[in-house]
Parts: C-alpha cells; sequence; structure tokens
C-alpha cells in the first residue's frame, strides 16, 4: 500500500485489486446502492484499463523479444567486423589512413610499440613451423604481424597475425629454408620489422635451425 491507501502502489497489484472491487461491486449492489447503469460505467471502465494494461505487458514481452534478437545480431555483427578488422589491421598494404576512415583503430596508444625480439623459429616434421618471440614491451593488445620469404632471394609475404608471442606456419615443406620477420602493430602505428630469422638454414644470428 502506499502511505496507508488502500490503493496498491504496483500495476499488478492495482489490477488484481481492481478486479476484486469490479466484482464485489456486482456482489453487493444491492447494499452498495449501486443500479445496473452506475454498475455497468464501472465495469467499462476497469474493461478498458484491463485492456491497455495488457498491451502494455504484452508490448513488454515483445520488446524484451525484439532486444534479444537486436543483441544477438549486434554479437554476429561485432564478430564479423572484429574478423575484418583484424585482417585488414595485419595487412601492411593498407594504409593507416584507410583504417582510420573505417573507424577500426583503437583510440588508446598506451605504451610504445616497439621491435620484437629474441625471434625463434624451429622447423618440424610434420610442415610446421614454430614461431616464438619476445613482447619486449609491446602492451597487450599489440597486433604482431607476421612475414615470410622463401629462401635467400624471395620477396617477403604476409603470413599471418596474432596477439600472442607464438604462431604457427603450417603446411611447410620440411627441409625448404625460410627467412621470417616480425612487426609489431597498434592503432595505426607500426614497428621496424625485427632482424629475420631462417628456418633450415644460417639465422640472422648465424645458427642452424632443423627440423623437431
Amino acid at each position: 500500500m502506499n502511505n496507508g491507501d488502500f490503493i496498491p502502489d504496483t500495476e499488478a497489484q492495482f489490477t488484481s485489486w481492481y478486479q476484486n472491487f469490479i466484482t464485489q461491486c456486482e456482489k453487493h449492489e444491492a447494499v452498495l446502492g449501486l443500479d445496473s447503469e452506475s454498475y455497468g460505467a464501472l465495469a467499462i471502465e476497469n474493461s478498458a484499463y484491463n485492456t491497455a494494461y495488457s498491451a502494455v505487458v504484452s508490448g513488454k514481452e515483445e520488446l524484451k523479444g525484439k532486444t534479444a534478437t537486436k543483441n544477438l545480431r549486434k554479437k554476429a555483427s561485432v564478430a564479423t567486423i572484429r574478423s575484418y578488422a583484424k585482417q585488414w589491421k595485419s595487412n601492411p598494404a593498407i594504409p593507416a589512413a584507410v583504417l582510420n576512415d573505417l573507424g577500426i583503430v583503437a583510440t588508446s596508444t598506451t605504451g610504445p610499440v616497439a621491435t620484437v625480439t629474441g625471434l625463434d623459429v624451429t622447423g618440424c616434421d610434420d610442415g610446421v613451423n614454430n614461431l616464438t618471440w619476445n613482447r619486449t614491451g609491446n602492451v597487450s593488445g599489440t597486433n604482431f604481424i607476421i612475414e615470410a620469404k622463401i629462401g635467400s632471394t624471395g620477396n617477403w609475404f604476409f603470413v599471418g597475425s596474432t596477439t600472442k608471442v607464438k604462431f604457427d606456419h603450417t603446411g611447410q615443406v620440411p627441409g625448404q629454408l625460410v627467412w621470417y620477420r616480425i612487426t609489431s602493430s597498434r592503432a595505426g602505428e607500426n614497428s621496424v620489422p625485427c632482424p629475420a630469422v631462417a628456418v633450415y638454414g644460417p639465422s640472422a644470428s648465424g645458427e642452424l635451425r632443423v627440423a623437431a
């Protein structure tokens, strides 16, 4: 009740109370001095309220359903957008200005974009070249772009990207000389590529990497 008032506060309580009020009016209409016209007017008013209240309840349920559908579609859209954004932001051929136009560059630039260190590559006999490196001060969320070239005279090409400090380059030929380098990227800013390291050949440090 509202401050001692006999009329309930909440809509649901009021609706139940109102229906009982109408029912009791009909039951005791003689004692209450209600004629058919007066009772009829009360019943019509109650019916109009119930119709309006039912519309609100139905509208809330409909809105909940529409909101749930909207949220699912937003989740799917965000996943698609992030997938494309990761692909485009990892492609060094796409200018930072284009990424800015798309609005997919993070506004946070906390911490420097640093060249990674300690790149290590191990070739495995299953055709997977395992890459690991040091984050070297790059904050979480920094994208690491992996590039490779086959042999000593090939051109650098995009292999993939990750925010982790490891990457598996699958589908390779065991024993084939492949050079790798990594560029750090965040908020449209790229670092200098790290020194190249080779698998199945002399690395930048002069070491020899062989299949596991």
